[in-house]
C-alpha cells in the first residue's frame, strides 16, 4: 500500500479517484484520466487509459483518477508553491547572503528534481549536519528553487540578484539536478558577475551527462521511479516531492510538455547539456562526486520498478542508481576536467538508490573530508 504521504498528496491534489475501471463513464469535456498501479511489493507506476490489461495482475491494484486539464500545471504549481528562496538550513530562517558572507565561507545546499531542501537533504544524519553547521559557523544555506519549469540558468539569475557587491565565499553541496546548477555556478562565474567565490563542490548523484529518463519519450518511467522513491521516504520528506509529481502526472498523461524547461535540462541530447554546460574548457578543479550502481534486493518495491525500466530499455546494461547513470555522476566523455578523480562510488551490493546516499556507511566520512573550510 502507498505511504501516508502519497495518500495525503492525492487527497490535496486535483486528481479525483473514481471507482470501477470498466463501468465508470469516460471523463467529460476538458477532463482526462490516469491509472495508478500498485504492485504487492509497493512499486507505483502511472498508466494512461487502455493499459489496464497490462497492469491488473492478481494481487496488484489499479486505481483510476480523473482530473481537469490545466495548461502548464507544473509551472503554475511551482510559481505558487516553490518560489526561489534562501534559507538557513534546517531552521528555515531567511538568509541574507552578503551578511553571512561577511562572517566567513558558507555552505550552499542545492536540491534536486521536484525536491525541496528538506526532502533532498533531510535524511542527512543529525551528527553529520551538526558537524557541517559547526564547521561553517552556522552558515549552511539552502537554495530553494523550482526545478521542473525553470532552467538552471534562470535559477542562477535569481540567485545573482541577491549576492550584493562583494565576493561571496561558498562551498557547494548538490543532489541530483542541483549538480547542474552548481556546475554553472562553478564553471561560468560570469552568470553571477564574478561575485561568487566557489571553493569545493560536491556533486551527489548529479546527471552530468544527463539521464535517459528526462527524454520526452521516457517521462513516464521517470514519474514511476520518482513516485516510488518519494513514497519510500519518511512522510515529511516525501510529501513535498509527491505534491509536485502529481502535477507532473497531469501534464505527462495529456502530452503537454511545454513549460518543463527545467526537466529538459537533464536530457542527454538536449541543448542545455550539449550546447551550454558540457562544452569549452572552464576550470573544473575542486570537484568531488558520488554515485552508485544500484541493484535492488529481491522482493523489494524497487525491484519491480527497475525491472520495468529494463524491459523498456531505459538504461539497458548501463549501471545506474534508478535515475542517473552511475558513470555520469562523475564522468562526461571527452570533456576536460572529467572524470572527477575525487569520488565515491557505491557498488551494487550496497543497494544505494538515488535518494539513499546520505545514511550509507562511508558517505559521511568522505563528505567531511571534502567539506572543511579550514
Amino acid at each position: 500500500m502507498p505511504g501516508t504521504a502519497l495518500e495525503e498528496a492525492l487527497a490535496d491534489s486535483e486528481l479525483r479517484e473514481t471507482t470501477g475501471l470498466v463501468e465508470t463513464a469516460p471523463p467529460g469535456l476538458g477532463q482526462a484520466e490516469v491509472l495508478l498501479h500498485e504492485s504487492p511489493e509497493g512499486a507505483l507506476t502511472w498508466h494512461r487509459p487502455g493499459e489496464t490489461a497490462l497492469v491488473a495482475d492478481g494481487a496488484d491494484r489499479v486505481r483510476r483518477f480523473v482530473f481537469d486539464v490545466v495548461d502548464r500545471a507544473v509551472e503554475a504549481f511551482e510559481t505558487r508553491a516553490r518560489p526561489h528562496r534562501l534559507n538557513v538550513f534546517p531552521d528555515g530562517v531567511e538568509a541574507d547572503l552578503p551578511t553571512l558572507a561577511a562572517q566567513g565561507r558558507m555552505l550552499l545546499l542545492v536540491h534536486g528534481t521536484a525536491s525541496t531542501a528538506a526532502s533532498g537533504f533531510g535524511a542527512m544524519p543529525d551528527a553529520l549536519l551538526a558537524t557541517l553547521t559547526e564547521r561553517y559557523g552556522g552558515r549552511v544555506v539552502a537554495f530553494e528553487h523550482p526545478t521542473l519549469s525553470v532552467t538552471p540558468a534562470a535559477n542562477i539569475a535569481w540567485l545573482a540578484e541577491r549576492l550584493g557587491t562583494d565576493r561571496v565565499p561558498v562551498d557547494l553541496l548538490a543532489h541530483s539536478r542541483g549538480g547542474l546548477v552548481c556546475r554553472l555556478l562553478a564553471e561560468q562565474p560570469g552568470l553571477t558577475g564574478g561575485r561568487l567565490d566557489v571553493g569545493r563542490t560536491v556533486l551527489v548523484a548529479a546527471p552530468n551527462a544527463g539521464t535517459a529518463l528526462a527524454d520526452d519519450a521516457r517521462l513516464g518511467q521517470l514519474l514511476d521511479r520518482l513516485t516510488t522513491l518519494a513514497d519510500r521516504l519518511p512522510g515529511h520528506l516525501g510529501r513535498p516531492v509527491l505534491d509536485l509529481l502529481l502535477r507532473l502526472v497531469q501534464q505527462v498523461v495529456v502530452g503537454v510538455l511545454d513549460g518543463l524547461d527545467g526537466l529538459a535540462a537533464m536530457d542527454p541530447g538536449g541543448p542545455f547539456l550539449t550546447e551550454e554546460l558540457n562544452k569549452g574548457a572552464p576550470d573544473r578543479s575542486g570537484y568531488a562526486a558520488v554515485g552508485a550502481d544500484y541493484e535492488p534486493r529481491p522482493g523489494s518495491a524497487l525491484a519491480r520498478v527497475a525491472l520495468d525500466g529494463l524491459s523498456d530499455v531505459v538504461f539497458g546494461d548501463v549501471a545506474n542508481d534508478l535515475v542517473v547513470p552511475t558513470d555520469g555522476c562523475y564522468d562526461v566523455p571527452g570533456l576536460d576536467g572529467f572524470p572527477v578523480a575525487d569520488r565515491l562510488v557505491f557498488a551494487a551490493a550496497d543497494a544505494v538508490d538515488h535518494n539513499g546516499y546520505w545514511t550509507r556507511a562511508g558517505f559521511g566520512e568522505r563528505l567531511l573530508e571534502w567539506l572543511d573550510p579550514s
